[in-house]
């Protein structure tokens, strides 16, 4: 019989690219059964993503921040409608001690995927920017203890799991490296319902959301800072999940037209991680652009979607586990994400060295199929789970 296989989750949309689209479909072509217990909440409205194979459990979805905090109850609830499980996945901290607690007296074991700096800027977002030391601590040492509890930690780097994870216990790096479908859908057309503006002339940058977060601002300051060299490349964003959603920068119209940035920002419609390829499949430049609260420890699944694109990528200095394989692959430029003068001088070299810049894209997307796709990351995990 096979192994079933329950995602358990307070918080991750049905959509999520690592849990739906790597975990549950590798799962799923490993001949796993698998339950889905969480929230019932996408990334995009109006698209249902449901996979026919998987057993959906789903809860309402939290209505505050406050009422996400009791999302663990409204799952563990839910949850024990689903039987016979040989592993609870978890991806947050609150699900994987809920995991811990109903796999206890069963046969069932706990993976828990910790796939970012839980006690770092997130939780700083949640303290509404402020940095509580006490609070980092309680946090850290709480998901250290239920990384503890649990059969087997996954992590998307070392970087990540070395705050939580005890050395001697079972743990494996899966990094969130792109499917390798994703290398073969990445051909050049016209994404979908877009045309594309200003020609062909130029380079073209993937920023991706508009978010603060995700350094949207630094990037349009930068963009400013080109003058009037701005008008060789653009910057592809994405102002929110879709048509009638929310922005996610309310002011961004604002913020564009101050800086004078419009005829260089492209705020192009929202897509699947399905039709992502083909918008990647217009760039030259793929831009990790946080800054440093969450991109020292980062290693984002957009680098390797841009390296399965054939996409250079500019990056931050800072971010170790990037650098890395910028340099190792020689795929790239990494300069201080918080500082717009070094971003603009990187994107200004793009500009001026087209030719170079196609040269690390396709040394990223042969480095990509050969050593960073996610079936290879994934065959990591399998064999982790059979030597618990």
């Amino acid at each position: 019989m096979s192994q079933h296989i329950c995602i358990l989750t307070t918080a991750h949309p049905l959509d999520d690219v690592r849990v739906n689209s790597k975990i549950a479909g590798s799962f799923l072509d490993r001949g796993f059964r698998v339950s889905w217990v969480g929230p019932e909440v996408s990334y995009f409205a109006g698209v249902a993503n449901r996979d026919d194979r998987i057993s959906y459990h789903l809860t309402r979805q939290p209505r505050s921040r406050l009422d996400r905090l009791r999302s663990a109850q409204r799952v563990v609830r839910k949850a024990r409608e689903v039987t016979d499980v040989d592993w609870y996945y978890s991806p947050d901290p609150d699900a994987a001690e809920a995991a811990v607690r109903l796999a206890r007296g069963s046969r069932a074991k706990v993976l828990f995927d910790i796939h970012e700096i839980f006690h770092g800027a997130l939780l700083d977002r949640w303290l509404s920017g402020r940095k509580v030391p006490r609070v980092r601590e309680y946090v850290r040492r709480r998901v250290a203890r239920t990384a503890l509890r649990s059969d087997l930690v996954m992590g998307v780097s070392e970087s990540v799991l070395r705050p939580y994870v005890d050395p001697a216990r079972p743990h494996v790096s899966v990094r969130n490296c792109a499917p390798a479908w994703f290398a073969d859908h990445a051909q050049p057309q016209t994404a979908v319902g877009e045309s594309t503006p200003g020609g062909d002339s130029g380079i073209t940058f993937m920023h991706g959301k508009a978010l603060a977060t995700n350094g949207t601002p630094v990037v349009l300051k930068a963009l400013a800072c080109l003058g009037e060299q701005q008008r060789r490349g653009r910057v592809i964003m994405f102002a929110s999940t879709g048509a009638g959603a929310p922005p996610y920068m309310p002011d961004l119209p604002d913020r564009i037209e101050r800086l004078g940035v419009a005829d260089s920002v492209w705020l192009h419609d929202a897509v699947t991680h399905e039709q992502m390829p083909s918008v990647t499949a217009m760039c030259e430049v793929g831009m990790v652009a946080y800054g440093r609260g969450l991109g020292e420890d980062s290693l984002p699944n957009r680098l390797f979607e841009y390296m399965a694109s054939g996409l250079a990528v500019l990056a931050p200095s800072y971010a170790e586990e990037i650098v890395r394989i910028i340099e190792a692959e020689d795929i790239g430029l990494a300069v201080d994400f918080e500082d717009p003068g070094a971003i603009a001088e990187a994107m200004s070299w793009f500009m001026e060295h087209p030719v170079r810049a196609r040269e690390m894209g396709a040394r990223a997307r042969t480095a990509f199929l050969e050593r960073h796709n996610w079936d290879a990351e994934f065959d990591h995990l399998i064999e982790a789970m059979d030597a618990v």
